[in-house]
Parts: structure tokens; sequence; C-alpha cells
């Protein structure tokens, strides 16, 4: 069936409305501000008045200038109904020269050439992959692109594009109400066409957003095949093939509470938190936490069991345990176990989010457990002092910022406790941290302990402890 030109642009003329009517609708507040004043006779600081009638004068400017605006915009897109590419063809078609040039945001004053394409032949060869997608374009993107597409014929200079996201293009000062959005096999053809003649930047963004998608894509999918096919159905909504189906239904049989699958495949699926996978939406991390549900010491020990030598399930268990939050673990553990319980499983699980855990995390656990009154707990945090449990963080790390290092933390949570008995090593070890807020921790931990004369005004100390 043939699609009549007056039905596209009743069409456009709906899309049309919802594009620009939020450009026309302005904030009213200084004009009606002054209205009231007016009305109700309030005397005003002179230079309030003139501030509130310049903002007022500058509202009208931008209520006509978005008027204007979405008359051109309405206009174009009538004008332009299947002529996008047209009439980039006819201003660049006799071009003989590409530039392709930084983006108007860069640092430098005058924009830098980064490749020559030379040729009409060329042009005209660039225009053949391109198709553009009318129904999609108009917008505009919020960035500058990634490059500029400068075309010339002989020295002068005739038209400008921007390239956006191997997406889109950009017509600078051209007639195009928006961006002019390429279709998907335009997408993939125009970067191979700019890769072929010796410009590859296009081409391997392109292949990154692919390997980035897809990356993204496997990890979905790892994620919630760790989870029994009908709660995938009603939580993911989508069918996700289960590699590990078969292991939970041994699970179900072995133990026939039914529990320690549960816990086993949120053990897994909190696994992804660390370091192995780095997406994970967060609804599905709060159902992962929420879906084991109450458990009790003897299931969560089964589970654990089971997932000995997976380093990716040990891990998800301290999650589990601790409670894994988009911001990092807490130390709030689940309310049916006993404190004895609770107390044994910490010792046991802290060292494993101390070797695989986020920088953040490890600090940020270590203080949690500080207030646990248990000579266990002491010896645990002496262990983490003496490196004898735990990865060091890495300070360049952004997440952990001003914050002391795993060694300094656990020696501050001992002078927390009042253990007397590692003044003296503190007092001996001070001088072989050589990280300006691990030192700092060290002198807050010797004046928790009593030794007067070390902080300074200018001591930094970290945020993380009260």
């Amino acid at each position: 069936m043939k699609i009549k030109k007056p039905f596209i642009c009743i069409l456009l003329a709906v899309q049309v409305f919802f594009v620009c009517d939020a450009l026309a609708k302005k904030a009213k507040g200084p004009k009606d501000l002054l209205k009231l004043i007016e009305e109700k006779g309030i005397d005003i600081d002179p230079n309030q008045r003139k501030w509130l009638e310049e903002k007022a004068r500058e509202q009208e400017q931008i209520a006509r200038e978005s008027k204007e605006h979405r008359k051109w915009y309405v206009k174009q897109r009538f004008k332009l109904v299947g002529r996008w590419k047209k009439v980039l063809t006819e201003k660049i078609g006799e071009a003989d020269k590409i530039e392709i040039q930084t983006t108007p945001y860069k640092p430098n004053k005058n924009n830098q050439i980064l490749h020559v394409i030379e040729g009409n032949d060329k042009v005209q060869s660039f225009l053949n992959p391109l198709s553009i997608s009318e129904w999609k374009s108009g917008g505009y993107c919020a960035c500058h692109g990634a490059a500029l597409l400068v075309f010339y014929k002989g020295e002068k200079r005739l038209e400008t594009l921007s390239f956006h996201h191997s997406s889109s293009l950009r017509w600078y000062n051209g007639p195009w109400p928006g961006d002019a959005v390429m279709t998907q096999k335009s997408q993939s053809e125009v970067p191979k066409w700019f890769a072929s003649e010796g410009y590859t930047a296009f081409e391997d963004h392109r292949q990154e957003k692919i390997s980035e998608h897809k990356r993204q894509k496997d990890e979905e999918n790892q994620f919630g095949s760790y989870f029994p096919k009908k709660v995938q159905l009603i939580q993911f909504k989508t069918f996700v093939k289960n590699p590990i189906r078969k292991r939970l239904n041994e699970l179900d049989e072995k133990y026939p509470q039914k529990s320690v699958s549960k816990l086993y495949s949120s053990m897994m699926a909190l696994g992804c938190r660390g370091k192995d996978v780095s997406y994970v939406l967060k609804h599905w991390q709060e159902f992962a936490i929420e879906y084991p549900g109450r458990y009790n010491a003897e299931d969560f020990a089964n589970a654990f069991e089971e997932l000995q030598d997976n380093r990716q399930g040990v891990y998800g268990a301290a999650c589990l345990f601790f409670k894994n939050e988009m911001e990092g673990l807490t130390d709030t553990v689940n309310n049916s176990l006993s404190k004895e319980e609770k107390i044994s499983w910490t010792i046991k699980l802290v060292p494993i989010v101390l070797d695989s855990g986020s920088e953040l995390n490890k600090v940020r656990l270590l203080d949690s457990i500080k207030t646990i009154n248990d000579s266990r707990v002491s010896n645990l945090f002496l262990d983490v002092a003496r490196g004898k449990v735990g990865t060091e963080v890495d300070y360049s790390n952004m997440w952990i910022n001003q914050e002391p290092g795993i060694r300094a933390t656990a020696y501050l949570c001992l002078a927390s406790q009042n253990q007397e008995s590692v003044k003296s090593e503190i007092k001996e070890r001070i001088h072989k941290f050589d990280v300006q807020q691990d030192k700092a921790a060290m002198e807050v931990a010797l004046a928790l302990l009593g030794e007067e004369g070390l902080l300074k005004e200018d001591t930094t100390v970290p945020l993380t402890f009260e």
C-alpha cells in the first residue's frame, strides 16, 4: 500500500506537537511575582525590583525564541518529509574533500584536523551507504559529537556535520530540524566506510558498543541463570537458559526443605557483584537478597559448604550475610541467627570480603564489626593489622578516596575497643605507614589509647570513624 504525503504530514503533526510543546513552556515566576507585588502594593528594595524586571525580560525573550523555534521546527518537519538526505546531497554533492576535525569542546582554540579524505568520488562514496530514519530524527544529542565532518570544494568550506555515537549526524547551520538518526544498516556501514578510508575511530567505537552490549547481556543472563526457571519468568520476564538447574534439583533432593538451594542460587547471583561481573540491575540485586527469605544457620552452612570451591559463590555468601547493598556492605545480619552464630560467621566471612570485596567495602566492613565485643573479633583485627589476613586496598582507587587501608583501620578498630596491649605495637609500626591517611589513623588510634601530643589541628581524621 502506498502511503500518501498528506497522511505522513498528519502523523508528523502529532509527533511535532509533543516534541515542540515543551520548548514553548517556560517558567512564569519573575513576571507573576512582579504582578503580585503590584497588586498587593508591596514595597521592595529597588535593586530587587530591578533584578526581577531583568529576569522577567529574559523570560519573555526565551518565550519569543521558543515560539519562533517551534514555528521553524514545524515548518521544516513538513518541508523535509522524505528529503533529509536529498538536501544534504544537494549541498555537498560537489565537495571534493572531507576533513575530520575535533569537536568544539576540545581545549584547543582551533579544531585539530584528524584525517583528510580527498576526491569528489569519495564524497559520493560516503553518501551511498548513508540513509536516514526520519521518524526517529529531530531530537538533539546533549554532546558535541565524536568528531566534525567538514566538507570542502577546493578551499571553500561548504557544510559541517558532527558525528554522534555512530548513530546520528548534526548539521551545523543546516536545514535539518534536529539531529538525523541513521538507519540501523547505515549505523553499521558508515563507520566501516570511514575505516576503509583510513579513519577507524568511528568503527572502533561501534565495536566497543557492540562488545559492551554483549557483555551486559551475558552478565544479565549469567545472573538470571542462577535462579530456577519459575523465578526467572516471574521476576525477569524472560527465559534464560539455566546451566545449574540440575545442580539446584540435586540440592533439593539432598536438602528436602529446599531453603539450601534458594540460598545457593542467591549466593551465586550475589557473587556477580564481585570482581567477576560488574553489571547487575538493581532490582535483580534486591531480589537476590529477598529471595532466600529467613534462613537458619544450618541451611546457610550447608549452602556455604556446597560452594567451597567456587570463588564467586563464596563471595556471594559473604554479600548475602552482610546484606549487600548498592553502596556497599553493612553489618545488618539476618535476625534469625543467634548471637553466637552471627559472630562465628562474621569471623569466617570477613576474610573473604577483605580478599575479594571492593576497596571501600573492606574498610566499611571492618568499621562495622568493631562494636562486637568478642575476643575472636579482636584477634581477627590483629591478624588483619599484621598482614596475615586480607589484601591491602588500592589507594589509587577513587572509591577509597581519603580512607585508610585495612591495616591501619584494623589498628584503629582495636584502639576503639580499648585494647591497651596493641599500644606499643602501634607506636613501633606507625613509622612504617607511608600513606597520609594511614598515618593519621594510627595517630588517632594512639590518642584513643591515651597517648598525648600526637594530634594536631591539621591532622586528617578518616570520616568513617566517629
